[in-house]
């Protein structure tokens, strides 16, 4: 397979909040390209915050949740909120057998539920 293959982001913005789809499996390499392209998604609307759903995500290892991280931390520093949704049983399993600080990440169960959490966080 194609690196250029392996993941894909796609996305909407609905209520102010960009809905970012990633799906397939990401090497370290499209990490970067991940966090460049989220964030200057972010940076071009006039958004609340950005909902990153990982509904499609393959693999969630310790290398792709800091990338994950850290773009939460951008979007702060930008003054958005982020929120993450489609954790899936085994992935919340493997961040919890590596350790993963996930005690400041804002979880949705749904696109409404983030919508609704980023509106209302300070």
């Amino acid at each position: 397979m194609d690196s250029s293959e392996e993941y894909s982001v796609s996305g909407s913005v609905t209520n102010r909040c960009y809905i970012a789809c990633i799906n397939g499996e990401l090497s370290s390499a499209q990490m970067g390209q991940l966090y460049d392209e989220i964030v200057r998604m972010a940076e071009k609307r006039e958004l609340r915050g950005v909902i990153m759903d990982l509904n499609g995500l393959a693999v969630l290892d310790s290398a792709a949740f800091c990338v994950l991280r850290k773009i939460s931390v951008a979007l702060a520093l930008m003054g958005l909120k982020s929120a993450w949704m489609g954790i899936k049983p085994a992935i919340a399993s493997s961040l919890v057998d590596f350790g993963a600080d996930v005690d400041d990440l804002c979880i949705c169960l749904n696109i409404e539920d983030g919508v609704r959490l980023i509106g209302s966080e300070k």
